[in-house]
């Protein structure tokens, strides 16, 4: 039973491998120097170059972004050793203020980095209305992936599947 229902999870990751294939896109990622981290401190842009970067948009009031949080996290767990991949847990800025991020709870829950978007535009650059938005980006500053909304526990299993396909190009 336990060799069945394995071979029946490979067989699904395949068939889900090849349609994110086709999802992939390739469009410039708007520049990232508008987000801060938890203590204010801008990002260093250039310690992000030729890195696969995770970047989950959020907010404190965004109930299906919490919903997100336990598999990003394990998604987190599984990457933070790998010195090509950076996660990047993005206050989306939208209602929310620095203060309102460095309040939330789950720094004490979840251990991956969580920044703040200063820039008001940034869902019209990354072209997002709803949260949460994640996106891949390619070493070459690219983005490879757009996922829109919370979809249930795939999310762990797709977001990985959408990194490692960019990290073997």
């Amino acid at each position: 039973m336990r060799e069945e229902l394995a071979a029946l999870n490979a067989l699904r990751e395949k068939e889900l491998a090849a349609k994110i294939a086709a999802q992939q896109i390739n469009r410039p990622a708007p520049s990232l120097a508008a987000f801060v981290d938890m203590k204010g401190n801008p990002v260093k842009t250039e310690a992000l170059k030729n890195k696969v970067i995770l970047i989950d948009f959020w907010a404190t009031w965004c109930i299906p972004c919490m919903e997100e949080m336990p598999y990003v996290q394990r998604l987190y767990d599984q990457y933070k050793s790998n010195p090509d991949v950076v996660f990047m847990i993005v206050n989306s800025g939208a209602r929310n203020t620095l203060a309102d991020a460095q309040g939330w709870k789950g720094h004490r829950q979840y251990s991956f980095p969580v920044y703040y978007n200063t820039d008001p535009e940034v869902g019209e650059k990354f072209r997002f209305n709803i949260i949460p938005a994640t996106y891949i980006i390619d070493r070459n500053g690219n983005i490879r992936f757009g996922n829109i909304g919370f979809e249930g526990p795939e999310v762990e299993t797709k977001l990985r599947l959408q990194l490692e396909q960019v990290l073997q190009h």
